[in-house]
């Protein structure tokens, strides 16, 4: 391959001598796409823009503003095919830049696959957690309710970082109190100082 030097300095790419900043590599490739119908067809079957290719009816628009949204990278569109917005933006997962269509959240399957396994791990430990508060819920109300049913000063429960975000299933009454029940133990603030704490009772599944 022939070297190309410029101020003495080897150069491998056109954004060396254009520039790297973000409009620079957008006017850059932007001029290829022109001037190189393969490379636009390439790019266009890479983004999964499968359709009847043809250049003369290509348009491409670089840096096109729509007010209340700024400014796009590129705009291309063939009359009667297509229209597509591509815009340089980062994966979620490594925060690579990526260019392709405005939907496209990741640079490639690898980020994809460990981005989706990240968020399945943070849910399951979010349900290992909640369930690790419920047991401890239920450990305290069990523990202040040795009869089956007593009355409590909520401050008790509070002491005991009891968690009163959390809790398995509901029973309302007749006069609409609500019981929260942690598994088979469930409690009903009477008021700001007091819990009733009970035991959860067959007549209660209707």
């Amino acid at each position: 391959m022939i070297d190309l030097y410029i101020y003495g300095r080897k150069t491998n790419s056109i954004f060396e001598m254009l520039g790297t900043k973000e409009n620079d590599i957008s006017y850059a490739i932007g001029l290829g796409f022109s001037k190189v119908p393969v490379f636009l067809d390439l790019f266009l079957k890479y983004i999964e823009i499968n359709v009847s290719f043809n250049s003369e009816l290509i348009k491409i628009k670089l840096q096109e503003y729509e007010r209340g949204k700024g400014f796009t990278d590129f705009e291309i569109n063939q009359e009667g095919e297509f229209s597509i917005i591509i815009m340089a933006t980062k994966c979620i997962n490594c925060g690579e830049n990526i260019i392709g269509r405005t939907d496209k959240k990741f640079c490639c399957d690898q980020c994809r696959y460990g981005y989706n396994n990240k968020m399945k791990r943070q849910s399951e430990k979010l349900i290992i957690d909640i369930n690790k508060t419920l047991r401890k819920n239920r450990k305290i109300l069990k523990q202040f309710n040795p009869e089956g049913k007593t009355t409590i000063r909520t401050e008790y429960l509070e002491k005991l970082d009891f968690d009163f975000r959390y809790f398995t299933h509901t029973f309302t009454t007749k006069n609409n109190n609500e019981y929260r029940f942690c598994y088979e133990y469930g409690y009903l603030k009477i008021d700001d100082e007091k819990t009733l704490i009970v035991n959860w009772q067959p007549y209660m599944e209707s």
